[in-house]
């Protein structure tokens, strides 16, 4: 039975700073704690209503109610795991990575995640005024991709700066995304729909480029937009 005192501790997992200070986070769902079972997270506990990751040293059956209390899920899974933070050290600058500048909302970082693993790219470079990707939404709609796609958050311009790769900024201004040879390593940037990529970041970045509409719509969710970009990238 979960104590008082570990249900407040979980509990407070859905906020940032204590993420940090506890340096730990969580998994619901079974595909994604099947996921980070899988790859090289750190497990440190597995809540679960049923016996189906009863091998794990640290499994703990509960009961519905229990689990209700500690998920952050609306409706709760039928399993959370608690994952230790991982160190990622520095993004590597000699190979393709997403740039995401101001980034805010949970839904759509994680769907980039889930973007990027599909594509293959398994590095992205956040400014730190994005979400964190251990927020219990984005590791939600992540579907397990966040155990295999490295998420850094750092100052972008210095990034832009020191890295010899070309830089392609999504941006309505740009050159027709479909006409771009992507022949090398490279880094797509790409800001928020509200805001776009910030003046100083867009001007560091050595190409702009464009999804070209042809209906009414004022802009893409920047989800979309990733999808579409990163395959061009690949093709």
């Amino acid at each position: 039975m979960l104590t008082n005192k570990e249900i407040k501790l979980l509990q407070a997992l859905d906020k940032k700073s204590e993420r940090y200070i506890q340096g730990r986070f969580v998994v619901e769902g079974i595909k994604n704690v099947e996921e980070v079972m899988r790859s090289n997270f750190n497990v440190l506990k597995i809540y679960a209503t049923d016996d189906r990751f009863c091998e794990h040293p640290f499994y703990e059956k509960v009961g519905t109610k229990e689990l209700e209390r500690i998920s952050h899920l609306k409706n709760a899974a039928a399993v959370l795991a608690v994952i230790e933070l991982p160190d990622y050290g520095a993004p590597d600058l000699t190979k393709s990575a997403l740039v995401l500048d101001g980034i805010n909302d949970p839904g759509n970082l994680g769907t980039i995640i889930r973007t990027a693993d599909w594509f293959g790219i398994d590095q992205i470079i956040c400014s730190p005024n994005s979400v964190d990707v251990f927020n219990p939404k984005v590791v939600m709609s992540s579907m397990g991709s966040i155990s295999r796609v490295k998420v850094f958050y750092t100052e972008l311009l210095p990034i832009l700066k020191q890295s010899s790769l070309d830089s392609y900024a999504a941006d309505l201004s740009g050159n027709d995304v479909r006409t771009i040879d992507f022949n090398k390593p490279s880094l797509i940037v790409l800001g928020s729909e509200s805001q776009g990529i910030s003046a100083p970041i867009l001007a560091a970045c050595t190409h702009k480029v464009t999804i070209i509409g042809f209906g009414q719509a004022e802009s893409l969710n920047v989800g979309v937009a990733t999808g579409i970009l990163l395959h061009e990238f690949n093709r």
